[in-house]
């Protein structure tokens, strides 16, 4: 099979090793030949054969080896009796990495993609059909996944590529007690008191020092994000409104900016 036509798999890292979900095949799944990076075969009665080795290229966000990493490869490969080589470029530069590596061909059997690239790279034909893989799973026979939704949030005119590794994600605030307590104030617990707390943070004297700009308001760099669902990263500000398209409570497709709810984002924002 030449590499310029083997389809990778998008799968949730640590689902998809476990499911033994590793059967990339050749583009159609038309052609019985594997390669030596991985690939799946399938014998002369159509069966696959299990592979001996898959590449697996993924983000800093799974982890990294001072998370863990190699105890976590020791593992599995001793579970899946597979040969598993991890590819972890740069967080920051991470799907730079992967489209140079769609380029050029040499392309992994397992990679970590954020939602817009799943479903660019699925409608060029780079992912593996994995629908009736999903179907005829262990895990799905099982009864243990209990959330269906997950699995049909994410095909794209009903055939599955891959699998979500959670219900949803985003960023989480944290707020240090010992600046609650300096300033006299309580948890927030609405939108108004976030923002007086906000408020308070950036304007007190909060070292005492009788600089008004030494403050405890601090500002991080890259709020914004450049994959869906872009509220991971403002969940205070954007709350009930999302900005792009999405499904509506009665099935219809509308224009997030265009919902009053965003006018309430925007305001606070």
């Amino acid at each position: 099979m030449r590499k310029s036509n083997k389809k990778f798999l998008s799968l949730a890292l640590c689902l998809a090793l476990a499911l033994n979900l590793t059967a990339c095949g050749s583009k159609n799944n038309d052609n019985n030949s594997g390669n030596s990076n991985g690939s799946t075969e399938t014998s002369s009665n159509g069966e696959v054969v299990k592979p001996t080795k898959i590449t697996v290229m993924c983000d800093g966000t799974v982890f990294t080896e001072a998370q863990g990493r190699v105890a976590f490869e020791e593992q599995l490969e001793e579970a899946l009796g597979i040969d598993i080589v991890f590819n972890q470029p740069d967080h920051s530069g991470y799907y730079d990495v992967v489209s140079q590596t769609f380029v050029g061909g040499d392309w992994p059997d397992v990679i970590l993609l954020g939602a817009a690239y799943y479903a660019t790279y699925a409608s060029a034909g780079a992912l593996a059909d994995i629908t009736s893989y999903w179907e005829n799973s262990e895990l799905k026979a099982s009864g243990r996944f209990i959330n269906e939704d997950l699995i049909e949030g994410i095909k794209i005119d009903g055939t599955l590529y891959g699998f979500t590794p959670a219900r949803g994600g985003g960023c989480v605030t944290y707020i240090k007690q010992a600046w609650l307590d300096k300033a006299g104030l309580e948890v927030p617990t609405t939108y108004d008191e976030y923002l007086n707390m906000l408020k308070v943070f950036t304007e007190m004297d909060m070292d005492g020092s009788g600089d008004p700009s030494n403050t405890y308001a601090l500002t991080a760099a890259g709020l914004i994000g450049s994959e869906a669902p872009y509220i991971n990263y403002l969940p205070e500000f954007y709350q009930d409104a999302y900005p792009d398209f999405y499904k509506n409570e009665d099935g219809v497709w509308v224009d997030g900016f265009s919902e009053e709810a965003m006018a309430g984002a925007l305001t606070r924002l």
